[in-house]
């Protein structure tokens, strides 16, 4: 039963796509690589050591995310002070 449960959670994320609404989510740790979130709603979300890497993030909404030790790369002032780095 726990094999189902992570066959269900693995198809969830890797059909995530465009801008799904992701507000409050724990997706510490996942492999979200890869993955177009144009327009994602990641509000308050924790993304700690969640794996971003060539993941497109466009107009997505990053408020009050913690992304401590998430493999993200962005360019300097593009995250506001509203983001967390939680550690």
């Amino acid at each position: 039963m726990a094999e189902s449960a992570l066959k269900q959670e693995d198809d969830f994320m890797m059909n995530l796509s465009g801008a799904v609404d992701l507000s409050g989510a724990d997706l510490s740790h996942h492999d979200l690589s890869g993955l177009n979130l144009t327009g994602a709603n990641l509000s308050n979300a924790n993304l700690s050591g969640a794996n971003l890497s060539k993941t497109i993030l466009l107009n997505e909404n990053l408020s009050g995310a913690v992304l401590c030790k998430a493999n993200l790369i962005v360019a300097p002032g593009v995250l506001g002070n509203s983001v967390t780095n939680g550690c």
